[in-house]
């Protein structure tokens, strides 16, 4: 058997080795791991970029869904009102508050024209001062049962003793479903 010790291995021959070690090493090192942490650097700006681009568009939508909510909340009282039914009986107990001696009259619709118009009234009163009719007025539109439009002109006539006689026309609004959309 051929024994060989670490005297018999050349210093030369292990030397060239650990060069070629070190070669192989360096030339690994630029070939694949200096190009791969470009790109990783790269891909990190390309993420940062795309994250703040997200935050902002994240902040507008947020501004927008805010914005949403507030118009969609707003416009439930007018989808309520519009799709309520017309009671003459509380819009009179709440034009009594106003006019004393209040009287509704159905008039014939004039225009066939308009989708949501349901009814159109004659309404007639008397009131004190004519400061009243316009606090009707103001409780004409915040009435939430349904939407109701006062036309003009409006009658007021003086008959003595501190009243005024007031005649005007409304018109009531809301939702008509057909016969033929229900089926």
């Amino acid at each position: 058997m051929n024994k060989k010790g670490i005297e018999e291995i050349s210093l030369v021959k292990l030397l060239a080795f650990v060069l070629i070690f070190i070669v192989v090493c360096l030339a690994f090192t630029f070939l694949v791991l200096v190009p791969s942490i470009a790109d990783l650097k790269a891909a990190k700006t390309l993420f940062n970029d795309k994250s703040q681009n997200l935050a902002k568009i994240e902040q507008i939508y947020a501004m927008h869904y805010n914005d949403l909510a507030v118009i969609s909340e707003a416009a439930q009282k007018e989808v309520n009102a519009i799709s309520g039914s017309f009671d003459e009986i509380k819009f009179v107990g709440g034009a009594g508050r106003f006019f004393n001696d209040v009287k509704l009259t159905r008039l014939p619709r004039v225009s066939e024209n308009e989708q949501f118009l349901r009814y159109e009234l004659t309404v007639s009163g008397n009131i004190r001062t004519p400061k009243t009719f316009y606090y009707f007025i103001d409780y004409i539109n915040s009435y939430d049962q349904n939407v109701i439009k006062v036309d003009f002109p409006v009658t007021m006539t003086s008959r003595g003793s501190g009243r005024i006689d007031v005649s005007f026309r409304i018109k009531v609004y809301e939702t008509v479903i057909e016969d033929n959309e229900l089926h």
